[in-house]
């Protein structure tokens, strides 16, 4: 895989917008041969609950989620602009 092998061995993991680095890795494998093709991050425990805390947060501030009034409006929308 040409992106593994130029990204490299020691390549970070993206949490809430930071690079994070860890020494355990877990090999990737090929899965026609089984040949290695490089290695990812191993996130622990904390760096899986980093990166949830990250994605809610910007959710919440990037695509808010509309109340059931705009949903409905939505909706509506989306069904006036429909062709069948």
């Amino acid at each position: 895989m040409k992106i593994l092998r130029e990204v490299g061995e020691d390549a970070p993991m993206r949490i809430g917008g930071q690079w994070v680095r860890r020494k355990a890795r877990i090999e990737v494998r090929n899965p026609l041969d089984g040949a290695p093709v490089g290695s990812v991050p191993s996130a622990d425990a904390a760096d899986v609950r980093a990166a949830i805390d990250a994605a809610e947060s910007a959710q919440a501030i990037e695509f808010p989620l509309p109340d059931d009034e705009g949903r409905l409006k939505l909706i509506r929308l989306y069904a006036g602009n429909l062709s069948v």
